[in-house]
């Protein structure tokens, strides 16, 4: 519910460069993904459950702050003008973060396996940064999601190779740069499929609510999966023929979203 809102405002003040803006503001996400993991287990240990939930309650009392400097934006009219899309089609990416408990039950230190969210951490500020550039000079986005998100599943596919914590750390770094350069996948869609920006808000809206019922669907399945085969590798593994099913419906979205443009005679 608060995450929302920052989106609704952005692209209220950015409609024509809403994904890079977004993508720069995402930058807070990565970061926090990279040192929340260590300060929650650093708290735990000195304070307990109750004392680490209290110091993330502090971190989050943050977004107050934030919500109070957002204004409305100066002008009111939409930018774009064209056909209003009768069905918005939406995809989101829904991930589970499993990575830490898998490394605890191959026997690594929680000290350790904790690092690994770091390290995928610091694999989304470069896949961030990455993005950024390429979308500055034009690269097509579609293009890139679909490279990213076969790279996501081979390391997915992968995930029986080894145990060792160095080659685990190269996954979670893989993965981390993957899953943060996706995440702006959503925001591209209802950019390109809705074609006029008083529909906008509506598409956000809708992104969200299937996000949070795809996160649902995705945590009660991974959850199943695991007592079924008790094997994080088997899970990973399952996880990523999903993901390589997604990458073709990613594939298959970008082009009926580029042909309704070119029959609309709009930008491609």
């Amino acid at each position: 519910m608060a995450y929302m809102p920052t989106i609704l405002a952005l692209n209220d003040f950015f409609r024509e460069n809403f994904v890079l803006v977004n993508t720069i503001t995402l930058y807070g996400y990565t970061a926090g993904s990279m040192l929340l993991p260590i300060v929650t287990e650093r708290s735990f240990e000195a304070y307990g459950y109750a004392g680490a939930f209290i110091i993330l309650g502090g971190i989050a009392l943050n977004l107050v702050v934030c919500g109070t400097t957002i204004r409305k934006s100066l002008r009111n009219a939409a930018t774009n003008e064209g056909e209003i899309h009768d069905e918005v089609k939406e995809k989101r990416n829904c991930q589970s973060e499993k990575k830490f408990l898998e490394k605890m039950e191959l026997g690594i230190p929680p000290s350790k396996a904790i690092f690994l969210s770091t390290i995928g951490g610091i694999g989304g500020i470069v896949g961030r940064t990455v993005f950024i550039i390429l979308v500055r000079k034009g690269t097509n986005v579609y293009v890139i999601y679909i490279t990213v998100c076969l790279i996501c599943t081979i390391s997915f596919l992968l995930d029986f190779v080894s145990s060792a914590y160095e080659v685990l750390a190269i996954l979670a770094f893989v993965q981390g740069f993957s899953f943060f350069i996706e995440d702006a996948i959503p925001c591209s869609f209802f950019k390109d499929a809705v074609y006029d920006d008083k529909n906008a808000d509506m598409a956000i809206a809708l992104n969200f609510f299937m996000g949070g019922l795809g996160a649902t669907c995705a945590g009660a399945f991974t959850g199943y999966l695991y007592d079924i085969t008790q094997s994080f590798t088997k899970v990973f593994i399952i996880g990523g023929v999903i993901k390589a099913l997604m990458t073709v419906h990613l594939f298959i979205v970008a082009i009926l979203i580029k042909r309704r443009r070119i029959r609309n005679k709009l930008p491609v």
